[in-house]
Parts: structure tokens; C-alpha cells; sequence
């Protein structure tokens, strides 16, 4: 919590900071849709290849964070 030296509630200054959470509420945000378009997918096409895309995913969210924390 107090690693950015930001005290709660705000949620601005430390440019560091703000990335992580434009990353967590971005990644939010795409779970909205994706998760029910995974489900459907494995429901009524295949749960293996729904397992797979998941993981594509997931290796692309930790790809997109780490790529985006490193951005300055």
C-alpha cells in the first residue's frame, strides 16, 4: 500500500502507480466481456480449445502489464 507512497483513497501521483492501476482496471474492464464469450465458447464448442484461449489470454494480459509497467 504504501510502496507508491500513496495513501488511500487517492488514486493519483506517483506515475508508477497510476500504470498499475490503469492496468488492473483495463484488464477489469475486458473481463466484462470475455469471460461470458468464454463460457458460451466452452458450452457449445469445446472446452479444451476454450482452456487454450484462456491461457493465450492470460500469457497476454501478464505480457501486456509487464510491457506497459516498463513504458515510461
Amino acid at each position: 500500500m504504501f510502496k507508491y507512497k500513496i495513501i488511500p483513497p487517492d488514486t493519483t501521483g506517483n506515475p508508477d502507480f497510476e500504470r498499475v492501476i490503469r492496468v488492473q482496471q483495463n484488464t477489469l474492464e475486458q473481463l466484462i466481456s470475455f469471460l461470458p464469450a468464454l463460457w458460451f465458447f466452452s458450452i457449445y464448442i469445446s472446452p479444451i480449445w476454450d482452456s487454450a484461449l484462456f491461457m493465450v489470454w492470460t500469457i497476454g494480459r501478464i505480457a501486456y502489464a509487464s510491457g506497459y509497467y516498463q513504458a515510461a
